[in-house]
């Protein structure tokens, strides 16, 4: 870090070197310039000497070591560029159809000119197999998050919805099945690429991002919600797995996933439209929410936000548990914030297995989620949404889960938390994820 500023007024490759190392740093610390301002820098540098483009006569006629030097520069900027902009709910600095440059070589240098015959004497992956890999899942994901986080297709009919969450879904099933094999083996350090609990574990988290409520699908049917309580369990799994391998890395990126998996968890239960109680005592949900308090206690240790994602979870878990216990009978009251009322009725007169309402004053919203409440048996059938207007996804409650009087709602949690899965984060550009993420658990919302 003492010698960034002058990397930086070095040779262009010497400063986007300079800015990789800075970006993996500031992954896991909070000292310096932020992962967003640093991955924009890196993108305008690389574009701006053609590190993007197809190679020019001059590049063609560098040494193959260079050649692929500059590919693997790039790539990498790519796929820090996807996943920190995924992560904050931003823009790509530089998108797929811009980008001509090909893949850098599945070998190292000496091995690749020395031909096919002999690649092949190797039974085992090449470790640049594993980043050529991630780079497609990163691929996927920026599919994901610009046909079903934007707002391009919010014309289409249901069935063209599912149409595009089952094609990216059969990609994320192929990204998975096609995994490097055998994976390398690193035995001076525990790579979390190495193992195939991290490949689960992407598989998992991106079919989350892929089905939890969104723009394109801001209205779940239950057998969408069932698939995000699955995926949301497993991945809860396959952190636990890391960790006992030691490969777990807490860094912030993995600190907004675990969250919102949390969240995700907390929907996924609330939605459901039988007995609330028998479902907790029928699944795992409890114990997953327990398994990701224990996990935000760790990242509390450096990052300050944990620790009041980790009360919330703490507190949601013990009014749960009463709730399992009581076999389903709570006393649950009305919140009014923002011109939007959260409609509750007390659970004597209204039965266990009710569908969570929000009314909104949105008409065509709340006759949307009036059909699903009244029909919690008939989810399979396709709702059509094209009358929701662009507007909807901003009139939730804005709530303060860590106040001390907070009057407990099966109905605002299951709300408030589709609210901050298909809004996002969307953090300014001078805030960081640390920042953002206090903000939002102090009950400030992003529009």
């Amino acid at each position: 870090m003492g010698h960034f500023d002058a990397a930086l007024s070095s040779h262009a490759l010497v400063a986007l070197s300079a800015i990789l190392l800075q970006v993996s740093y500031s992954f896991f610390n909070k000292v310096g310039p932020n992962a967003w301002y640093l991955v924009g820098v890196g993108i305008r540098i690389a574009i701006g000497i053609g590190l993007h483009t197809a190679p020019t006569q001059a590049v063609l006629a560098m040494p193959f070591s260079e050649q692929e030097y500059r590919k693997r520069l790039f790539y990498c900027l790519y796929m820090m560029d996807r996943l920190v902009s995924i992560s904050l709910g931003r823009p790509f600095g530089i998108q797929d159809e811009d980008i001509e440059v090909e893949l850098f070589t599945d070998a190292n240098g000496a091995a690749a000119q020395a031909g096919p015959s002999r690649l092949q004497l190797h039974l085992h992956s090449s470790p640049l197999s594993v980043p050529l890999h991630i780079v497609r899942l990163r691929r996927i994901a920026g599919r994901i998050f610009t046909r079903v986080y934007s707002g391009r297709n919010k014309h289409l009919n249901a069935a063209q919805r599912d149409d595009i969450l089952q094609t990216l879904h059969s990609e994320l099933i192929d990204w998975r099945r096609s995994m490097p094999f055998p994976l390398p083996v690193s035995h001076a350090l525990p790579v979390p690429q190495f193992s195939t609990a991290w490949y689960d574990l992407n598989y998992y988290q991106h079919v989350l991002m892929l089905y939890r409520p969104s723009p394109l699908c801001p209205i779940l049917t239950i057998e969408k919600v069932s698939v995000i309580a699955e995926a949301a369990s497993m991945y809860v799994s396959q952190v636990s797995a890391l960790q006992l391998e030691k490969r777990y890395a807490f860094n912030w990126l993995n600190l907004f996933s675990v969250f919102t998996v949390s969240l995700t968890l907390i929907y996924s239960t609330i939605a459901q439209p039988g007995p609330l109680s028998e479902y907790l005592r029928g699944t795992k949900a409890l114990d997953d929410l327990r398994t990701i308090s224990g996990i935000l206690a760790i990242y509390g240790r450096k990052f300050p936000s944990a620790l009041k994602c980790m009360a919330l979870v703490q507190d949601v878990v013990t009014k749960l548990e009463l709730r399992a216990d009581s076999g389903g009978v709570v006393t649950v009251a009305s919140h009014h914030h923002s011109g939007s009322t959260i409609s509750t009725n007390d659970a004597t007169n209204e039965p266990d297995s009710a569908y969570p309402t929000l009314t909104t004053g949105n008409t065509a919203y709340d006759n949307l989620q009036e059909q699903v409440r009244q029909s919690p048996g008939q989810h399979s059938q396709s709702l059509e949404v094209e009358a929701v207007s662009d507007g909807m996804l901003e009139t939730g409650p804005q709530l303060d889960f860590l106040n001390d009087n907070f009057d407990f709602s099966a109905t605002d949690l299951g709300n408030a938390a589709a609210q901050v899965m298909a809004n996002g984060m969307m953090a300014s550009a001078s805030m960081d994820m640390d920042e953002e993420m206090m903000q939002l658990l102090d009950g400030v919302w992003a529009d």
